[in-house]
């Protein structure tokens, strides 16, 4: 019923946007050819595109662990009911909305910045959602941070970003790139903390997955260059 009640949702949204949202929202008209395509690389193979898509197969492993994984700890590692643990996610998923206010501060502070401290902070709720106290209301508060964190900041920047990265004119490109990294590890995400998990347990899984590797996309984010970026 839950999943019936999710697609009828999405029809009634399809319904909202098509009579509501008007091409000029989301369609630009360049003025000039070359003004409206200055800034960013002029190929693929460039260090920010590069560094990102790093970043970018780090967060499906991040973000996908965790949606994949996160439900089954609730249950199987803290015995929470399933009426909780739905509790507990749909704070995920409120903490999700912030995603204009994360495209924001994208758009207004530095990709070192915003890439490097958001994933400063992942590691920190990965670490205490899985480390930390098994009660309701801290989990709750963590799944609430981790949804503005990961998903309304890490996500909505780095696709941003990827198309900052080049041309205006290999956007395309660029947003396929963004999908492909992220995705493609998002694929095997669970599994791989699954199998963590199996072998050293809840703590070792969420450390290693969550907080060691989004140490590591922090690190990589210093790597790079926001001049070479579009406006």
């Amino acid at each position: 019923m839950p999943l019936v009640f999710f697609g009828v949702l999405g029809f009634v949204a399809i319904l909202v946007i098509s009579l509501t949202v008007r091409p000029w929202f989301t369609e630009s008209h360049a003025r000039g050819g070359e003004r409206a395509d200055r800034g960013g690389a002029s190929t693929l193979v460039n260090r920010n595109t590069i560094v990102l898509t790093a970043m970018s197969v780090i967060g499906g492993f991040v973000i996908y662990g965790y949606l994949g994984m996160y439900p089954a700890f609730l249950r199987e590692g803290l015995r929470y009911s399933p009426t909780t643990t739905g509790t507990v996610m749909s704070l995920y998923g409120l903490g999700a909305l912030g995603s204009i206010g994360g495209g924001w501060l994208g758009d207004r502070f530095s990709p070192r910045l915003v890439l490097g401290l958001a994933f400063l902070f992942a590691a920190a709720l990965g670490f205490l959602m899985f480390n930390g106290s098994g009660a309701v209301l801290p989990q709750v508060m963590l799944s609430f941070g981790w949804g503005i964190v990961v998903s309304s900041i890490i996500y909505v920047n780095l696709g941003g970003y990827h198309v900052k990265s080049l041309r205006r004119s290999l956007a395309s490109r660029a947003s396929g790139i963004f999908v492909t990294s992220l995705y493609g590890s998002s694929s095997v995400a669970g599994y791989v903390m699954g199998w963590i998990a199996t072998q050293g347990g809840w703590a070792a899984a969420g450390t290693i997955q969550l907080s060691v590797l989004s140490l590591v996309a922090a690190t990589l984010a210093l790597a790079l260059r926001p001049d070479q970026m579009s406006a």
